[in-house]
């Protein structure tokens, strides 16, 4: 399904925590998380919680479980664990991208 309008994802850490949300035409949405899923995410950095928010970016992204599966790892490495701690903003379409230049 094609996505109309403009969808970015948004990390903000604050007091209560770090949170992720979807921006889509101004309106906004907690990221999922994985079903079962009882880590927080994280970002700035590797580890369990970067692999749980790049799985629900990529899962929201794409709307592939297997692709998710496949390329979360690569994904937290190249993008998550840059990600400036404090917060973030990533273009939807900056995902795919990344995702179309690691698909052969």
């Amino acid at each position: 399904m094609p996505v109309v309008g403009s969808v970015s994802y948004a990390g903000v850490a604050d007091w209560w925590g770090r949170h992720v949300w979807v921006e889509h035409n101004d309106i906004r949405i907690r990221l999922p998380y994985a079903e079962g899923s009882v880590i927080a995410f994280a970002w700035g950095r590797s580890g369990h919680g970067a692999r749980e928010l790049a799985r629900a970016i990529l899962k929201h992204a794409t709307g592939e479980l297997p692709l998710t599966e496949r390329l979360s790892g690569a994904f937290v490495h190249d993008v998550i664990c840059c990600l400036p701690d404090i917060g973030f903003e990533l273009a939807h379409g900056d995902v795919l991208a990344w995702v179309h230049s690691r698909e052969p």
